[in-house]
């Protein structure tokens, strides 16, 4: 399998892993099993759990699936919130985290 196929077999999994567990919860361990790839091969690909969580914002967004992000935010209803919100209170909160 090609690198790109593999990187979108990866983010397909960790998507999934996402949607059962909201994506704060995505561990490298559990994305391997799913996607049926060592850790190694995700670390390859991701260089952080951080850059595939992000990865996992972005396709979530890219297909309007608000819910699995929604779930990464706690109790947030949503259904009252809409992709680009989700997107920017995520921004603004990797962006908090960081400089501390």
């Amino acid at each position: 399998m090609n690198r790109l196929k593999r990187r979108k077999q990866i983010l397909h999994a960790a998507v999934k892993v996402a949607e059962k567990t909201g994506y704060l919860k995505v561990t490298r361990d559990e994305v391997a099993r799913r996607a049926n790839v060592s850790q190694g091969l995700i670390q390859y690909h991701f260089n952080s759990i951080d850059e595939l969580r992000g990865e996992i914002i972005a396709e979530a967004v890219k297909e309007e699936n608000v819910a699995v992000i929604a779930q990464g935010l706690g109790n947030v209803d949503a259904a009252a919130l809409d992709a680009s919100d989700v997107l920017k209170e995520k921004a603004f909160e990797y962006i908090r985290r960081a400089r501390v």
